[in-house]
């Protein structure tokens, strides 16, 4: 037992005079550049190792913790060489919020050994932060400052130009390619929405003619039939006469039904089965609709 204990403190003595003779041939210095610090203001903080070429010596990392501080960046100078001794430098660019009146601050330098790093400190140093206002009291207050700094702000042409131009080009090249989809699609939906438009109405005159044969009703319905083909057909039917609309309307087989519609509307006489007549009509502007359609499609 006491034999294992002794051979414990044997290591551990062997160990430490390792890493006291290492840190005996490592000189480490570090310290502040400037002499007082502003809160969130960067300041530079010094670190160089002096120490035999055969070892390995790396600095401490974005990643290590300044204690009160936090690092911003970090410059490396060249190393140099002077009688197998090497010299390292690094400045690193630090800033703090804390309110403490001094800070403190002391960096190692890593010594890379075969299985383990060994930290070698510089001497620690103090920075003293610069107090802006002399004393703070209870019956300290904020000064407001409400006044307008005007602030110039730069308009950027050339960046307008580019996106007005692209913009354009865009529209452009998707009326190239899309350009007669597009028309169709516009021609297809005005077409469907006059269809609906006109088969609602004439489904009222046809309901009232089926309740109240009225020769008005009958001189409505026919208008509207006529104004609607006109507008589908791009062709005067309003301003012929029956005979004429006939001549236009070939294979139609309407002749009948406008005939009874014409007796009813200028003979005032009243024809019991007049709604099939404008049913018929009917048929026909659905047919001349789907055709239209069809055409439209074909482009």
């Amino acid at each position: 037992m006491l034999g294992r204990v002794l051979r414990k403190v044997l290591l551990l003595a062997l160990i430490l005079g390792n890493q006291l003779g290492f840190c005996q041939e490592i000189t480490v210095k570090g310290g502040f550049v400037e002499d007082t610090l502003k809160i969130g203001v960067p300041i530079h903080y010094y670190l160089t190792a002096t120490y035999p070429e055969k070892f390995e010596i790396i600095f401490p990392d974005s990643t290590y913790t300044f204690g009160s501080f936090e690092d911003v960046s970090k410059g490396f100078y060249t190393s140099r060489l002077d009688s197998s001794r090497i010299k390292d430098s690094t400045i690193y660019e630090l800033v703090s919020f804390e309110i403490d009146e001094w800070q403190k601050l002391e960096l190692p330098v890593f010594l890379l050994t075969t299985n383990d790093s060994v930290k070698i400190f510089a001497d620690t140093d103090s920075i003293q932060l610069e107090q802006l206002v002399a004393q703070v009291t209870d019956t300290t207050s904020l000064k407001s400052n409400l006044a307008y700094n005007e602030v110039d702000t730069d308009f950027n042409l050339t960046l307008v130009n580019i996106l007005i131009f692209t913009i354009i080009g865009t529209i452009i090249l998707l009326l190239v390619i899309f350009g007669k989809r597009i028309g169709i699609y516009f021609k297809l939906k005005r077409l469907k929405t006059d269809y609906e438009k006109f088969s609602n109405s004439f489904d009222s005159i046809l309901h009232k003619l089926k309740t109240e044969n009225s020769h008005k009703t009958a001189e409505t319905g026919i208008t509207l039939w006529k104004k609607y083909l006109e507008k589908l057909d791009k062709k005067p039917y309003t301003k012929l006469t029956t005979k004429e609309l006939l001549t236009k309307l070939e294979g139609s087989n309407l002749s009948d039904n406008l005939k009874n519609i014409d007796k009813s509307v200028y003979g005032e006489i009243i024809l019991e089965n007049i709604h099939r007549d404008f049913e018929s009509l009917e048929e026909y502007i659905s047919d001349r609709y789907n055709e239209k359609v069809k055409e439209v499609k074909n482009g």
